[in-house]
């Protein structure tokens, strides 16, 4: 407190609070937001003061609530005197019955646990309720626009991460709209189904589930083998790749429904690869269930060797892999053998086989060829070249 006394004798005092610390150790001058859905997924914002070093990236981080391990994804700025740091809070078991459950947060070095700061957090254990639904009527045909607010539902990002059943009917995912989302409240927008058995009024009875909806998944991608070369063209089919719904414009009124625009990442290196393609490759309606091709152009000279490939959104800071695979680099110095089409057949002679080759040096007619299965001799087709590569169709003995 402050205390101060005038000419007529009177008194004045002030008070504020004042926490002192120890100088040679971390600590946190906010934390933001305090609290969290017990579901997890709350990006929580923490300004650590007295670093004492630089820290490079959120990989040399690690954070608990609770005991429980959390995710460090972003490093927003770091000095020595003062870092900025976001990091998501995991699922947490509350006791049952308890609508509140406070927890003890730690952030530390990935490499030293005893170098770091505690932080309070708070998790809410409420389960996920509807609030709101306007109108609180739908009509038989279907295709009335539906605003729904949600308490206590996990953060989301993008229409992709949502799934909207009326009474286990399936609703339209197109044009499914992530209005608003935090850690409290989440409201969206979606068409009902024709046909939903839907005749209460009352928000409170309203048969209505929403979830989270599965994560994308590489189906396939091709090539599996390309040459040191580089500059070769891959297409990736990723499914429930996210989508932006139908009726979505840009700033010059295009029409951008369908996959957002995707960035890939190529041994952690975004420069490596440019973005030609993003497409639905099938015609299901709902954005969960469709099928997206990802096609892209590989910049940069690979050495030969595996490599690891991300696909994720461009516009997504920090870059968030949603899909991976490796792409194997072979030696264009020498021949190597891309694909066999088919693998397996019969034992019986007759069978015909395509045969992919890289950096095969077509000199002469498929006559002056000689290829071999095992120790017998099969007969060469034919022979054809695109770019780098040679195809050969055999006739096994």
């Amino acid at each position: 407190e402050v205390t101060a006394t005038g000419s007529g004798g009177a008194s004045f005092t002030a008070t504020f609070t004042y926490t002192a610390v120890d100088d040679a150790r971390w600590y946190t001058t906010s934390t933001y937001p305090p609290s969290g859905p017990a579901l997890g997924g709350t990006s929580v914002r923490l300004n650590v003061a007295n670093v004492g070093l630089v820290l490079p990236s959120p990989d040399s981080l690690r954070a608990t609530f609770g005991g429980v391990e959390g995710r460090v994804f972003s490093v927003l700025s770091s000095s020595e005197s003062l870092a900025v740091v976001d990091v998501e809070a995991p699922p947490f078991p509350c006791p049952p019955g308890a609508p509140r459950c406070p927890v003890d947060g730690s952030l530390f070095l990935a490499g030293d646990p005893a170098v770091g700061v505690p932080f309070e957090f708070e998790y809410l254990a409420s389960d996920p309720i509807v609030k709101s639904v306007s109108p609180a009527e739908v009509t038989e045909a279907g295709g009335d626009l539906l605003t729904i607010s949600i308490a206590n539902f996990p953060a989301v990002g993008s229409p992709d991460e949502v799934e909207v059943s009326f009474a286990g009917l399936q609703a339209p995912s197109h044009p499914l709209r992530v209005v608003f989302s935090d850690a409290t409240e989440t409201v969206l927008t979606v068409l009902s189904p024709p046909n939903a058995p839907l005749r209460a009024v009352a928000a409170a009875v309203f048969p209505l589930t929403v979830r989270a909806a599965a994560s994308p998944r590489l189906l396939s991608f091709t090539p599996r083998l390309a040459p040191s070369t580089g500059f070769f063209t891959v297409d990736a089919v990723i499914a429930r790749f996210p989508i932006l719904p139908a009726g979505t414009f840009d700033a010059n009124y295009n029409d951008v429904s369908g996959p957002q625009e995707a960035a890939v990442e190529i041994n952690g290196c975004v420069t490596c690869a440019l973005v030609t393609r993003s497409q639905v490759a099938t015609g299901a309606v709902s954005a969960v269930n469709s099928t997206s091709v990802i096609t892209f152009n590989v910049t940069s000279q690979l050495p030969p060797g595996k490599h690891n490939v991300s696909v994720g959104l461009a516009l997504a800071m920090p870059f968030t892999p949603l899909a991976s695979f490796e792409i194997e680099v072979y030696d264009a110095s020498s021949p190597a053998v891309i694909s066999v089409h088919p693998s397996r057949g019969p034992r019986t002679a007759g069978a015909r086989v395509a045969v992919e080759v890289g950096s095969f040096p077509l000199a002469g007619p498929p006559s002056e060829m000689v290829a071999t299965v095992g120790s017998q001799v099969a007969t060469v087709l034919s022979a054809s070249v695109s770019g780098s590569v040679t195809t050969l169709m055999l006739d096994l003995p």
